[in-house]
């Protein structure tokens, strides 16, 4: 293949590779079938997609020496996302951030080869970004609805926002802190 731009689509945020379509459908389909909530899935996808180009674009900038000026922007969006993907119960697999983490790294050290619309096709560049991205994927598609919470009051309504673990789990030493709602602590009791 003479130009990377066969394997990719367009989009309003640029040219998207085929294989981050495909990706991200297993992502979300993953999410929806473990969770059986849509929402969820669609916003990790996105936080997935996001946090992956603010990744990438850092590596890119750091190992080709471009200039940091758009990197602000995919951490804003990368930070948005996932926010709103932890604040709905979801969190990365930490074995499988871990795993990406050192691929990423090798990546990077390997002179960070990738395909782009414009620029020659490599497998090498190929084989690693499938790779990573994969991985990073699937350490979103595989995490855990089982996010611990601070337990914060809820000035709206004056009621326990936060984790709840089950009676006789680890995580549940019996009692609790109970808040007013002029912010004083009150004695403790089982929540």
């Amino acid at each position: 293949m003479e130009d990377a731009a066969g394997m990719s689509v367009a989009s309003p945020w640029g040219p998207v590779r085929l294989t981050t379509i495909a990706m991200a459908a297993l992502a979300f389909a993953i999410v929806a079938l473990r969770t059986r909530r849509l929402g969820l899935a669609a916003i990790t996808v996105l936080a997935c997609l996001w946090t992956y180009e603010a990744v990438w674009n850092a590596t890119d900038i750091a190992v080709h020496h471009w200039g940091w000026a758009p990197e602000p922007y995919w951490l804003m969006l990368a930070a948005g996302w996932t926010g709103w993907m932890l604040s709905r119960g979801w969190a990365p697999s930490l074995r499988l951030l871990a795993v990406f983490a050192i691929a990423h790294v090798a990546w990077a050290a390997a002179g960070f080869p990738y395909n782009y619309a414009g620029r020659p096709w490599t497998w090498t560049g190929e084989a690693w970004n499938v790779a990573t991205k994969t991985l990073w994927l699937l350490t979103w598609g595989l995490g855990s609805e089982r996010l611990p919470t601070l337990a914060v009051p809820s000035p709206l309504r004056g009621r326990w926002v936060g984790h709840n673990p089950a009676p006789g789990s680890p995580g549940n030493r019996g009692g609790g802190v109970r808040i007013s709602r002029g912010g004083e602590r009150g004695r403790s009791e089982t929540v």
